[in-house]
């Protein structure tokens, strides 16, 4: 290829990014290879599980978090079998509103 071909070449392929840009009024999102959108990998990951499943891990958590503060709080035995119990009341809480909201239930 001729160093005039190259230059028209060049020329051309300014002329026509020049003409393609929207202009400084225009704010651009993303530029290049990263504009494809890809969800977080919390969502990729729990977003995959059914929301009855979901349910009963959020209500599990925070069971776990209730158990285990009032086994710190309440004396030995009690706090213990307290925790437990809430453990599973939370789970099966979790369990209940993640069915209602994944069949579009009273919670939607």
């Amino acid at each position: 290829m001729s160093e005039s071909e190259r230059e028209r070449l060049k020329r051309l392929r300014e002329k026509q990014l020049r003409e393609r840009d929207p202009g400084p009024g225009v704010k651009v999102k993303w530029k290049g290879p990263q504009a494809a959108k890809r969800e977080s990998l919390w969502k990729e990951t729990f977003g995959v599980l059914p929301r009855k499943v979901q349910g009963a891990i959020v209500g599990g958590l925070f069971g776990l978090i209730v158990s285990i503060a009032s086994a710190a709080l309440i004396p030995d035995p009690f706090g213990w079998v307290c925790g437990g119990v809430f453990f599973l009341i939370a789970i099966g809480v979790g369990v209940i509103v993640g069915n209602a909201t994944d069949h579009g239930g009273y919670m939607q």
